[in-house]
């Protein structure tokens, strides 16, 4: 009685394909993960054809059709693995995995953006910022902010398409300059800086990290939410510095903090002071977890 084994071909004959895909694609620079896509269901008509093949050949009683377990699992395991690509594929899920794979990093300045402050503005709000940001103080009445953007593409043309200059939005609503950035999954913000004047009220309100050089005070100033803060103090100013923290060792830097522990046993949090000169305007950093500070 004889014997004939199906499934040996179709995995000989499948894994020739995916060396020859793989070898195209080397030689011709064309995607192997789009061949393999478009041409996994040949598998299936291999399979199929040789069972029919070996059934009709065999067709008299004295042939037993064995199928060869190991190659079927194979071929079952190649079809498994790109139907289940296939699968991501039709979610959008593996285009964004190829984008990652092969985007590049692309790093573009944002134009300067000024802001002429005059008499009638009475307080400054910077907030939307989300991780770091340096701010310095100025004798000027402009507000001068810069930045760049960068962006993870796979072309620096799609790139340039993302694009947007207007990422920082100064806008004035009766008394008060709101100053606000936007914000996409497209892009990343970096090198954040603004120059705003000392003498009018401010608020900056949320964010990571904060780095703030005082060279010039003339109001108060307010810091509430941010993560870290960083300050630089011209020594020479008339300012308190009044902080609440959450940690004893939250205070740091080369000046010495006047610190007194407030609230309840259970709720214990550190008041941290400075004084610089007379101490006539006021910087109070509230809601913060590290206050650093530096005298320049």
């Amino acid at each position: 009685m004889k014997s004939k084994r199906v499934g040996t071909i179709s995995m000989a004959i499948i894994l020739i394909a995916m060396g020859v895909i793989m070898f195209i694609s080397q030689i011709n620079q064309v995607s192997a993960i789009d061949m393999a896509f478009k041409l996994w269901p040949l598998a299936l008509v291999l399979l199929g054809t040789e069972i029919l093949w070996a059934k009709y050949r065999s067709s008299d009683e004295t042939t037993i059709i064995k199928y060869d377990i190991f190659s079927i699992f194979i071929v079952f395991t190649i079809l498994m693995v790109n139907i289940g690509m296939y699968g991501i594929t039709e979610t959008g899920i593996m285009k964004i995995i190829k984008s990652r794979i092969v985007e590049e990093q692309y790093n573009f300045e944002l134009p300067n953006e000024e802001f002429v402050i005059d008499e009638s503005v009475d307080k400054i709000i910077v907030e939307g910022f989300r991780n770091h940001i340096s701010i310095r103080t100025t004798e000027s009445n402009k507000i001068i902010a810069r930045g760049s953007m960068i962006i993870n593409s796979d072309s620096e043309e799609n790139a340039k398409a993302i694009f947007d200059k207007n990422l920082v939005n100064i806008e004035k609503i009766d008394n008060i300059v709101y100053i606000k950035y936007k914000y996409s999954n497209d892009y990343n913000l970096s090198d954040l800086s603004l120059q705003l004047p000392g003498d009018k009220k401010v608020e900056i309100k949320g964010g990571n990290q904060l780095d703030l050089v005082m060279d010039t005070l003339g109001n108060n100033w307010v810091v509430d939410g941010v993560d870290n803060v960083k300050l630089r103090i011209n020594k020479d100013l008339n300012m308190m510095v009044s902080t609440l923290v959450r940690r004893e060792d939250s205070l740091s830097g080369n000046v010495v903090w006047t610190e007194t522990q407030v609230g309840t046993e259970d709720n214990n949090i550190h008041k941290g002071e400075l004084i610089f000169g007379e101490g006539t305007n006021t910087l109070n950093i509230i809601n913060v977890d590290d206050v650093k500070a530096d005298e320049i």
